[in-house]
């Protein structure tokens, strides 16, 4: 038997811009490598535009700017599917969101680390989720809970979820099947935390 293989496009560069009601004009600027490797480093500055260097090793990142006239989010995204060879996934998410609100500024600063395993077509998956969030700038007239998490508050939380994805072979475009996930966060209580 011989068989041919080809590799498909597994980076994408994504631009986007729009107007929300709630945050103004936006845009969007988004770097995805399905197939990267973190321990592939680039031996010359081809290698890195070419896309043979950080390629190959089946792992996923995602760099993501997100900037609007309130709000300005940025985030990094890691995963790694088969953790030492074994048959599950961990991921780790890096994220700075700065929302001016209506009446007060909300800064988030946090780390999300993800520990998962598939039974396909289902995915269970469990999460913490580490933010300091800083509360500030509140105006005259903002609603009195504002008032009460102002300054800097920390959250922990602990998120697990089952997952199912019944889509068909093209998740750019699916036209048909499903996906759902249900999942429950816990806060606060043993976990810690300001709320």
């Amino acid at each position: 038997v011989v068989l041919e293989v080809k590799e498909g496009q597994t980076g994408t560069i994504r631009f986007a811009a729009g107007y929300s009601s709630s945050f103004g004009v936006t845009g969007l600027l988004e770097f995805t490598q399905r197939n990267f490797d973190i321990a592939d480093l680039p031996t010359s500055m081809d290698d890195l535009l070419g896309g043979t260097g950080f390629a190959g090793g089946g792992q996923f990142l995602r760099l993501r700017v997100a900037p609007s006239a309130r709000r300005q989010s940025y985030t990094a995204d890691f995963r790694e599917p088969y953790v030492f060879g074994y048959e599950f996934g961990a991921g780790i998410s890096a994220l700075k969101v700065t929302t001016n609100l209506r009446s007060w500024t909300e800064e988030r600063n946090g780390l999300v680390f993800s520990v998962d395993k598939r039974f396909d077509p289902f995915l269970a998956r469990l999460k913490l989720d580490m933010s300091e969030i800083n509360i500030g700038k509140i105006s005259v007239g903002a609603p009195a809970d504002a008032y009460h998490v102002e300054g800097q508050n920390f959250l922990l939380s602990l998120t697990p979820s089952i997952g199912y994805d019944g889509r068909d072979i093209d998740l750019f475009f699916p036209v048909n099947g499903v996906m759902t996930q249900l999942s429950y966060e816990m806060a606060g209580g043993p976990l810690g935390g300001d709320w």
